[in-house]
């Protein structure tokens, strides 16, 4: 969730933004694995809820999801199926979900989601085989500051049932979520989802998160929020504060009657937390590491970063 100084940006500009993008996704589809070092034994897939509505999680269908897997020797994304990126032969042993945050276009999303992989795996070499899935959601951006934010913001809880539905769905595995913005909101949530829809299961998933820069209503991760039980389903949760951020300082605008505060922002008081998840989740202030900027880059390129991610990891790993 991004909130730029002008509420009302000019068309030519908005025209020149996608259109830079369509241009940049066509060149870095063939040329970016050099540079972002895809290993050989990785999978990269990309999971699109792009064409579904505002629907209840309960009557989705695995057909609902685009599903498409990059194919390094034709240098190109190819259409594949739920089977197909679930399949139980994989050689793969664990799973990354990166959820992106607002305004970001198709194309964009593939973009971030690789320096994400790139970052992960240049953290540390040694982590077994790897399903890496970018989670592409409807955040194109719409006319209107406030409504863009707004529309976003009830977007992300449909969203969160979405993701929380295909990890119920899919074979357990251990997997990290990563959630950036309006992505740090739909991770929590989809872990609530789980939460609320596992079946009497006691034992925590082999699953840890990452929230960065989260674009979560504080209030909601109280034991009686909309997602207190949360970080009771992971094994580790990272939560990357900075209070410099200065997009999450004005995320009170997305509810003009409660005016939240964002965890990415304000933090949150791991007392508050459940007593079971307390010793698992952390929450660290990287205000000196990416200033004041709403943005990605400084996070997946700081080698501290990089080994709390490593961390959160190992956690998943080491619970399966």
């Amino acid at each position: 969730m991004m909130i730029h100084p002008d509420a009302r940006p000019k068309a030519r500009f908005s025209l020149l933004r996608t259109a830079s993008w369509v241009w940049f996704a066509a060149l870095a589809s063939c040329g970016s694995w050099s540079a972002a070092e895809l290993r050989s034994q990785d999978e990269l897939w990309l999971v699109s809820t792009r064409s579904i509505g505002c629907v209840d999680a309960e009557q989705l269908a695995p057909d609902d999801f685009r599903v498409s897997r990059w194919n390094e020797s034709e240098c190109q994304w190819i259409d594949s199926s739920w089977r197909e990126l679930n399949r139980t032969d994989s050689r793969t042993k664990w799973t990354t979900i990166y959820v992106h945050g607002n305004r970001i276009e198709p194309g964009e999303d593939t973009y971030h989601g690789r320096e994400w992989y790139r970052s992960l795996v240049h953290s540390d070499d040694s982590l077994p085989p790897l399903r890496f899935i970018i989670w592409s959601w409807p955040s194109s951006q719409i006319r209107g500051q406030l409504k863009d934010i707004r529309a976003k913001y009830r977007r992300s809880q449909y969203e969160s049932d979405y993701l929380g539905w295909y990890l119920l769905g899919t074979p357990r595995r251990p997997t990290l979520l990563i959630g950036f913005s309006y992505g740090g909101l739909i991770v929590p949530g989809a872990l609530q989802y789980a939460a609320d829809h596992r079946d009497g299961e006691d034992r925590t998933p082999p699953w840890s998160a990452m929230l960065v820069a989260a674009a979560e209503p504080t209030t909601w991760l109280w034991p009686d929020g909309r997602h207190g039980r949360a970080f009771e389903e992971v094994q580790r949760a990272i939560v990357l504060v900075n209070p410099c951020d200065p997009a999450l300082k004005r995320f009170g605008a997305v509810d003009p009657c409660n005016r939240p505060s964002a965890v990415g922002y304000a933090g949150f008081p791991e007392s508050g937390l459940p007593a079971r998840a307390q010793a698992d989740v952390s929450f660290y202030n990287v205000s000196g590491i990416v200033g004041r900027i709403h943005d990605e880059h400084p996070y997946r390129s700081s080698i501290t970063v990089g080994g709390w991610i490593t961390e959160a990891a190992r956690a998943a790993l080491d619970a399966r």
